[in-house]
């Protein structure tokens, strides 16, 4: 028996079966059977973004700031079992300025996957352990121009150990997004599926700027707060925007615990099973990677953990592409081909510590080619100030500064750093045979000074004598 199906364009439709004149002689029995399936297109909130699902959530929405309901989405043509093979639906809620967002997810079915969620002993947060092929992610949006700050993952799970998941944000803005790739005819709705309420809240926000720029700079955290608006601000990450056409590197001392890349499969890795002294840690992200740090109060040149920009290469390493990222279709359309040069830093703090994130801008060293030509357009002063074990170019400002801004240190040595030591050669020259002269010339005054003592003191007790002897003659007229 044949089979097919298609999907109507209008509400309803008719079924018709017919048997044509010349086809009455030889008729025989006719069976079918016909299953049909209502398509619930209804999705919430507002269009938003080029996506199918992609929705939208804002105080026009709301009604007397009651929890209001979200669903995923029951198109069946927006799951393998309609034909489709990924699905990627972001929903983002926006509150006002002085509002956060209460997300609560009463149900999540992530079904015919290899991942479990967790808790992270080290953040609290859920993370999607095992394939990311399907999941809920939760993104901080404090800024609009830089990538999202993930928060919380979530795929297959114990609904009786993690149902209810309250998520209560930071900032005013934050996205649910619905990643499925690798789908078959067994996905659908009833395998892939969440359902939750959301609802702004007034709470206390941070007012601090919190994007931070500079040739060079340093972020530093400390636990507990000491002022109510460090406080409130204690939860939001910071981010380190470089100048344009210019890339980061970020430096902490500390060790990595563990880390995630957003190429191939995504997972994360422990690094090095170490056991961290302090229960505080740093995240720090770029917009494809991520680290979980151990940090140092101390600054220790041979434990740093070094991070940088995306485009960055040492050492002619191959650059991302696109393509090869396990991204979805809302951060492909953000990225385009240019990734984020932004660095985003997070502080978790548990117990009492301070500590300090360092950054310093990068620019590229021009080009050359092996013939020499196009050597005549550079500058003279091009790439004067420059980390040689970084290959890169830094801004004259952060030259001498009393900051160890390179890996080495090179910027503040002493070759370099010394008053002295800058002047021109001819300068430096002419002021040493000054130096060589005037430290002769008083090598003479002090050899003829001390030459001379021995017999100026020989000739003060001579004289003495004299005076006495005649001073005995003219008293007593004896020589005595």
């Amino acid at each position: 028996m044949a089979s097919f199906s298609f999907p109507p364009s209008i509400a309803y439709f008719t079924f018709i079966v017919s048997i044509s004149e010349r086809h009455k002689p030889r008729l025989k029995p006719v069976r079918f059977r016909a299953l049909y399936e209502f398509v619930d297109l209804h999705l919430d909130g507002e269009p938003w973004g080029p996506g199918p699902c992609s929705r939208r959530f804002t105080t026009s929405s709301t009604q007397d700031n009651a929890p209001q309901k979200f669903v995923a989405p029951k198109d069946i043509f927006l799951y393998g079992r309609g034909g489709a093979k990924n699905i990627s639906c972001v929903y983002r809620f926006e509150a006002q300025k002085d509002e956060k967002v209460k997300l609560t997810l009463n149900s999540v079915i992530i079904k015919n996957r290899n991942c479990r969620t967790t808790v992270s002993k080290d953040t609290d947060r859920l993370v999607c352990d095992g394939s990311s092929s399907a999941a809920i992610r939760i993104f901080e949006i404090p800024w609009p121009d830089v990538p999202g700050v993930p928060r919380d993952c979530l795929c297959s799970m114990d609904k009786d150990k993690f149902m209810p998941f309250t998520y209560v944000s930071s900032t005013n803005v934050i996205e649910l997004r619905f990643d499925v790739t690798g789908m078959n005819a067994t996905d659908d709705f009833t395998t892939l599926f969440f359902e939750g309420t959301w609802k702004f809240i007034r709470t206390p926000t941070c007012k601090r700027n919190l994007k931070m720029r500079g040739a060079n700079g340093e972020v530093t955290f400390s636990h507990p707060s000491e002022t109510p608006d460090e406080l409130n601000c204690e939860s939001n990450a910071r981010v380190i925007v470089p100048a344009p056409g210019k890339y980061l590197y970020v430096k902490i001392s500390g060790v990595i615990l563990r880390h995630s890349s957003r190429l191939g499969n995504g997972t994360s890795r422990i690094v090095t099973p170490v056991t961290c002294g302090t229960s505080n840690r740093i995240i720090v992200h770029t917009a494809l990677y991520s680290a979980l740090v151990c940090p140092y109060e101390s600054n220790r040149r041979h434990s740093l953990v070094e991070v940088f920009s995306e485009g960055w290469t040492i050492g002619g390493s191959p650059d991302h592409a696109v393509g090869q990222m396990v991204l979805d279709r809302v951060e492909i359309d953000r990225l385009g081909k240019e990734l984020s040069r932004t660095v985003i830093v997070e502080f978790l703090g548990r117990e009492d510590g301070s500590y300090s994130v360092m950054w310093l801008e990068l620019a590229r060293r021009r080009d050359i080619p092996p013939n020499g030509q196009g050597l005549f357009l550079m500058k003279p002063d091009e790439c004067q100030y420059r980390c040689p074990e970084l290959d890169a170019c830094i801004n004259a400002s952060v030259w001498c500064d009393g900051q160890d801004d390179c890996p080495s240190g090179v910027d503040e040595a002493l070759t370099h750093c010394s008053i002295i030591l800058q002047l021109p050669g001819v300068y430096l020259f002419f002021g040493t045979l000054a130096v060589m002269a005037a430290g002769f010339g008083a090598f003479v005054l002090l050899y003829r000074a001390c030459k001379r003592r021995p017999r100026s003191i020989l000739q003060t007790r001579l004289k003495s004598l004299s005076s006495s002897d005649t001073a005995i003659i003219d008293d007593k007229g004896v020589i005595c």
